[in-house]
């Protein structure tokens, strides 16, 4: 400061006062050129263009796997026969030997190819012949591997004690839509049946807490579990190389179980034994057994 007074003259007093100005001025050029010199990023920010910039996300979190021991396989009924390996909680009840044995039934199916087993059958059927639709109301179809009365196994079309009163409706106002129905979902497996020598069936097949009206006592049987396990045999395959259709009429379905023995309908429906030999069993008669009557 004295060698500047000397040189020019200036009194000091002006000098001093300019002193904050100047170092101000200073610690705002230094933060303008830390924050906008290219190449430079400050913590927490991301550069989007040349000339902006965004605030950095913040990290992501990793979540440990959530606890999956809740999930319980459930299904309409049980394959006892079933290829498919079992869904099991990470400490699964291991069931007694035997046809308890059981594994899940998936619901939600689609097999658009074409058949060549029993096995592919069953889930071409229940892609495109899962349900029938009569007027305005509609009739539930599952299809399941089950013995007929010779021992051999046939895929059973099954239908609920509920839509049984939509069938025979079905069956009085338009038969012929009804069997020309069917006819299609013996052609769509034909070749599978021709292949595995198996025929195709329809059934009431359920377990009902109520004794249904209008069955008869030989399609009706008392469980131990206070239930009712309702067969009632419906259509059948005449051939299984064919596709023509065996369907019980509206006069043999009033008269219950009795009726032509040697129809297909009765040769090829659905019998359950209750013992090793059972394909499936719905669900509410798997750990039940008939009553004596």
């Amino acid at each position: 400061m004295q060698s500047v007074h000397k040189e020019s003259g200036w009194p000091l007093w002006p000098l001093f006062a300019a002193i904050p100005v100047v170092l101000a001025l200073g610690f705002v050029a230094g933060m303008g050129v830390a924050t906008y010199r290219p190449g430079v990023l400050t913590p927490g920010t991301l550069r989007t263009g040349p000339d902006q910039t965004t605030m950095a996300p913040p990290a992501r979190t990793t979540l440990p796997p959530g606890d999956s021991s809740w999930i319980i396989p459930t299904g309409a009924g049980t394959n006892l026969a079933s290829g498919a390996s079992p869904v099991t909680a990470p400490n699964p009840i291991v069931p007694p030997p035997g046809p308890q044995a059981v594994s899940p039934d998936p619901q939600d199916v689609y097999f658009p190819g074409a058949a060549t087993t029993l096995d592919e059958a069953r889930m071409a059927l229940r892609t495109d012949f899962g349900l029938y639709r009569a007027g305005g109301s509609v009739i539930f179809v599952d299809y399941q591997k089950m013995r007929q009365a010779s021992g051999s196994p046939t895929l059973v079309g099954i239908i609920s004690v509920r839509d049984y009163d939509t069938w025979t409706s079905a069956l009085q106002t338009n038969p012929d839509k009804l069997k020309a129905w069917l006819q299609g979902a013996a052609a769509r497996v034909q070749a599978a049946a021709v292949k595995g020598g198996f025929h195709l069936a329809w059934a009431v097949v359920d377990v009902v807490r109520d004794r249904p009206n209008g069955f008869d006592d030989r399609e009706v049987i008392p469980l131990d579990n206070r239930a009712f396990l309702v067969i009632r045999p419906l259509a059948a395959t005449v051939d299984h190389a064919k596709t023509e259709i065996s369907l019980r009429t509206a006069v043999e379905l009033t008269q219950g179980a009795a009726g032509a023995v040697n129809s297909p309908w009765a040769t090829y429906g659905p019998v359950v034994r209750f013992d090793s030999t059972d394909i499936y069993r719905p669900l509410r008669a798997l750990d039940a057994q008939p009553l004596l009557h």
